[in-house]
């Protein structure tokens, strides 16, 4: 009994631990504005997407500083990670807006320059 209690416990420590976080404290979601997949690209047939994060209480049409989180590995997932989503939201708390993208592999300059226009 007392190793299944042990096993338990241990498993248990181990999912948790396994489980990606963002360890920044965070503003509250009624705090931030996100917009999630935009086009702004499109390579081999493949959509690039952008996610846009802006403080909730932003002006429609007042303009904001833009943090860009740079994906300089052309990976097309990365904007999805608890590490980038938890930048995108960090930088609200500052009354920046931030950004988030998707790269292809061998274009990471191109993806960022196309992103930027």
């Amino acid at each position: 009994m007392r190793r299944l209690s042990l096993s338990t416990l241990l498993l248990t420590f181990c999912l948790d631990a396994a489980e990606p976080r963002f360890v920044y404290p965070l503003p509250p979601d009624s705090a931030v504005s996100v917009r999630r997949d935009i086009v702004y690209r499109t390579v081999a047939g493949r959509d690039l997407h952008f996610d846009l994060y802006r403080p909730a209480n932003h002006m429609t049409g007042a303009s904001v500083p833009v943090s860009i989180f740079m994906n300089g590995v052309g990976s097309g997932d990365m904007r999805r990670w608890t590490q980038y989503e938890g930048w995108g939201r960090a930088v609200t708390i500052a009354g920046l807006a931030g950004v988030t993208f998707d790269s292809h592999e061998g274009g990471v300059i191109e993806d960022a320059e196309a992103l930027i226009h």
